[in-house]
Formats: C-alpha cells, sequence, structure tokens
C-alpha cells in the first residue's frame, strides 16, 4: 500500500478497493481489469472466457490485460522469492523513508541497491 499512496493514490481508495471493488469509486471500466486480476492473484484455475469478456467488454485491448497479467504475475513470483527466502523488511520503520518518497527523476535509483543490501545483510546473519 505504501507504494500506491507514495505515487498519489488515495489511502481511502486503497481499502475500498480491498474491501469491495464493486463499491469502490473507481470507474466501471477499471472494475472488471481489478477483479480479473484479483481472481488471477486468487484462484488463477478458476479463471474463465467470462473474465476476459468482461474487460474486453469494456473497451480494454487483449495487450493491455496481458500487461495486467505480466504485472500481477511478477508481483506474486517477487513476493514468492521475497518471502521465501525470509526476507523481512518494514518500510514503515525505515527512517530516511522509502526511496520512492524522494523527489526528482533519480528518485527510486537506489531501490534495487537498498534491496540488495537488505539481502546480504539477511544473509550474512
Amino acid at each position: 500500500m505504501i507504494h500506491a499512496e507514495t505515487l498519489g493514490i488515495d489511502p481511502g481508495l486503497i481499502k475500498q478497493l480491498l474491501e469491495d471493488i464493486e463499491a469502490s469509486d473507481v470507474s466501471e471500466k477499471m472494475k472488471p481489469m481489478l477483479r480479473y486480476v484479483e481472481k488471477l492473484n486468487t484462484l488463477p484455475n478458476k479463471l474463465v472466457q467470462a473474465d476476459v469478456d468482461a474487460v474486453l467488454e469494456q473497451g480494454w485491448v487483449e495487450e493491455a490485460l496481458f500487461e495486467a497479467i505480466e504485472v500481477t504475475g511478477l508481483f506474486n513470483m517477487m513476493n514468492r522469492i521475497v518471502e521465501g527466502g525470509g526476507v523481512t523488511f518494514d518500510y514503515g520503520g525505515r527512517t530516511q523513508g522509502h526511496t520512492l518518497q524522494k523527489a526528482g527523476p533519480d528518485a527510486a535509483k537506489d531501490s534495487y541497491l537498498v534491496f540488495l543490501e537488505m539481502i546480504k545483510q539477511q544473509a550474512s546473519a
């Protein structure tokens, strides 16, 4: 959630989406895409053609759906690698804040370096 908030998404909207996509304040066009990625995240073996059709009927092109699938898949893969490797990190406890909170074009340039250092520290512990 902290990433979404850092990028300007209202925390109230994030809460709404987590509780009930249908009742949230997002556009009707966005809802089937969000339902699709939610199902892909939690019940991928239950996806059916009707889920795809609902997205396409709102005007999304197949390429947009595939990008959502890729992002969801990469997010899940990264979570499995991090959690499976036992990496724990609390952004809230980081005194200098998350690297995305920096201003300017180089805002996230050291994000992966920070993550690499965390992994090295955990591996040597």
